[in-house]
């Protein structure tokens, strides 16, 4: 069996009106979802597919670079791919993050090749249910989180993850509506990248530690990426005070640099496997973190086909390890993304806030090939302060 194609596709899912909100940093606007779809076929007409970040490098590589290496390949030799790749000069930007989306591609069809599930393919399988934390990917006003929060509630997620971006009173606020709108079991994750993107300004930094005291007594699952990836002086702050716990990682591009947070004493690490090179490469060095008793979550999804090749890497580890998946909940909560949800053919099995692991070959669902003609490209920023 030969590879006989494989091409990215971007594709566009604009709404039908923008959603707009106010938010410290003035009005935050969200035009669309874009994601990016690769599919790989064969000689023999089998065929697997992947999903990653919308960008226009990334297609670019696959289908100028990368092609022409998969290409007449046998597709189960995966590492002998890598290493044609990696030995090649010059390595040009981006590379590692879209091989990583070939790799994932050709996971999926080999799991189909040899009727086996990925997670057989990336190791022992030690569970077979992930949990989720439905993330909100929308600014909200104080109000519209805490609903969105009792939705996702009602749809059997145990943990909701909201992004601050109102000022730190206004952010007190949501806390307080989210906390009351959630059932005591369902925990909170707070998004605090507001804290440096919006400038000190909005958030001024001598106030940030008050601000997680605070939060500690609403007993929070943790406190996420609330310092800048280059500000190590403000990692070691807030580690040091040790008010709440600290998940920290997912804007690296490199697991030297992922090792080098989890020395600083975060907690909890948020790996976000399409930045890093692949799920066979990134399965080694997680195991490695989980021998060492470091803690991670899984994040960076954009599509359920994403959460789904995530979870059968999740399954190898167990809870204690693993904490979960990043569910991006936009797809179906305050608004509802028509791509995210037309993907798959069928939904993912999702079962009082865990997603059950496929056992087919392969990632075990199915795409609809439809949302190649579907859902075209649409140029321009998919979200943008105004």
């Amino acid at each position: 069996m030969k590879v006989t194609d494989l091409q990215a596709y971007l594709l566009s899912s604009p709404l039908l009106e923008p959603f707009r909100t106010a938010i410290a940093a003035g009005e935050w606007v969200f035009y669309k979802q874009d994601c990016l779809v690769v599919r790989v076929h064969t000689d023999e007409g089998l065929s697997g597919y992947a999903t990653g970040p919308a960008s226009a490098n990334l297609a670019q590589l696959i289908n100028r670079n990368l092609k022409p290496a998969v290409v007449n390949i046998d597709p189960l030799k995966i590492e002998a791919l890598r290493k044609k790749v990696f030995g090649r000069r010059p390595q040009f930007p981006g590379l590692a993050q879209a091989f990583g989306l070939v790799e994932t591609v050709l996971i999926d069809l080999k799991g189909k090749i040899e009727g086996r599930p990925a997670s057989e393919l990336l190791g022992t399988q030690v569970r077979q249910r992930v949990p989720l934390v439905a993330r909100s990917g929308l600014y909200l006003l104080s109000e519209t989180s805490a609903q969105e929060a009792s939705l996702m509630a009602e749809r059997g997620f145990n943990a909701y993850r909201f992004r601050l971006g109102l000022g730190l009173a206004g952010d007190a606020e949501t806390l307080r509506r989210v906390r009351e709108a959630l059932p005591g079991e369902c925990r909170i994750v707070v998004d605090a990248q507001a804290w440096w993107q919006m400038g000190s300004e909005a958030y001024p930094p001598a106030e940030f530690g008050v601000w997680a005291g605070g939060l500690a007594a609403h007993v929070p699952l943790w406190l996420a990426e609330p310092f800048h990836p280059e500000d190590d002086n403000g990692c070691q702050r807030l580690v040091k005070e040790k008010t709440v716990p600290i998940a920290v990682g997912e804007h690296e591009t490199s697991t030297a640099r992922l090792e080098a947070l989890a020395e600083t004493g975060v907690d909890i690490l948020q790996v976000n496997v399409s930045q890093l090179g692949g799920l066979l490469s990134c399965r080694v060095w997680l195991q490695s973190l989980a021998e060492r008793g470091k803690r991670f979550v899984l994040t960076g999804a954009t599509t359920p086909l994403e959460i789904v090749a995530m979870a059968h890497l999740a399954s190898g580890f167990g809870d204690d390890v693993c904490l979960g998946i990043d569910w991006p909940c936009f797809w179906d909560g305050i608004i509802s993304i028509p791509l995210a949800k037309e993907l798959l053919k069928e939904p993912l099995a999702i079962k009082g806030g865990e997603v059950i692991v496929p056992d087919g070959p392969g990632f075990g669902v199915e795409l609809d090939e439809a949302v190649l003609h579907r859902f075209p490209w649409k140029s321009g920023q998919a979200s943008a302060v105004c």
